[in-house]
């Protein structure tokens, strides 16, 4: 009878030795939703850090805190696409583009407006 219930104790410990193992599918299935969350991750944190150094999100965060309205930027924007001024960040600190964009406008009205937004932008030069 002793060796009937020693028998039976070892066939329920190797069984619940079964039980407690993984099955392989399980174990694949938890390192692809590792390797995509890890990969996600990357891609957002790459993302991010490109947004942090644009030079488009500069010019956005130049025109807020200089207030400048739609009109003004597509102004800014005109004369900085007419001079073949590749980044339109540098009418902010060069006084000499605003010069030669506001020379190089043929309409009286926008070299006026121009001249305005130089004063804005740039306060007295």
């Amino acid at each position: 009878m002793e060796l009937l219930a020693g028998a039976v104790s070892q066939k329920t410990s190797s069984v619940s030795l079964y039980y407690m193992h993984l099955p392989l599918h399980w174990v694949g299935l938890g390192m692809l939703v590792a390797i995509v969350g890890a990969w996600l991750v990357f891609r957002w944190r790459s993302a991010r850090l490109k947004r942090l150094n644009s030079p488009r999100q500069l010019l956005r965060s130049l025109f807020r805190l200089h207030e400048m309205g739609w009109s003004e930027r597509q102004l800014l924007l005109t004369s900085a696409r007419r001079q073949k001024v590749k980044d339109p960040a540098r009418y902010f600190l060069e006084s000499e583009l605003w010069r030669q964009a506001i020379e190089a406008e043929r309409s009286a009205s926008n070299r006026q407006r121009l001249a305005q937004l130089q004063l804005k932008v740039l306060g007295s030069c």
